[in-house]
């Protein structure tokens, strides 16, 4: 399986991949993961991803133009089973379609950022909205946690914090048939027990 990750912050997810389980599935030939920095499809000398939505509404929307070069730069190497774009207002994640998108061989995911995306983009470059809001809440839940979720980059090695420690997962034996309440709830046990 192929992943390719469009992203605006592209240091913020290249340390997951590069450890753990998908640092293994990458040596043992079982996913591709390859992250895209959306900066590197602009056209200005500012290297500008975002503009103001049309209509004038308050906010910052992701352009259409990096967006669109990204992709068709992509599709033009392969074929891709989705194109994924990560909204709150997406079809839920859950372990059913985790399956489903488990069989795909390329998939596209591009992360949101800002206040949304050009609504061009949604209508003729995404064929997958998801969102993985139920996932944190049912990890802030499970744990009886109460405030927000949040990426913390001040580790005195300069690495980022993560919502997760994924290395702690490896302990668990997580994989992907362990469905989404149980394995969070092992997950919590385990680390409240270490």
């Amino acid at each position: 399986m192929r992943i390719d990750i469009i992203t605006v912050l592209p240091e913020m997810i290249e340390g997951f991949f590069n450890c753990s389980i998908m640092k293994r599935a990458q040596n043992k030939g079982l996913a591709e993961i390859h992250i895209h920095n959306l900066r590197d499809y602009t056209e200005d000398k500012y290297r500008r991803v975002d503009d103001y939505p049309f209509g004038g509404f308050a906010g910052m929307v992701m352009k259409i133009e990096p967006i669109e070069r990204c992709i068709n730069a992509l599709k033009a190497e392969r074929e891709y089973d989705e194109v994924i774009f990560t909204t709150p207002d997406g079809e839920q994640f859950n372990q059913p379609m985790a399956n489903t998108l488990s069989l795909a061989q390329n998939l596209i995911i591009l992360c949101g950022h800002f206040k949304g995306i050009d609504y061009r983009i949604r209508e003729h470059l995404i064929t997958k909205e998801i969102s993985i809001g139920d996932v944190a809440r049912l990890i802030k839940k499970t744990a009886g946690f109460e405030g927000d979720l949040y990426f913390n980059a001040d580790k005195p090695d300069g690495t980022m914090k993560k919502l997760t420690d994924v290395s702690k997962l490896n302990a668990l034996g997580w994989h992907h048939k362990i469905d989404i309440e149980e394995g969070v709830q092992k997950m919590i046990d385990w680390y409240n027990n270490n």
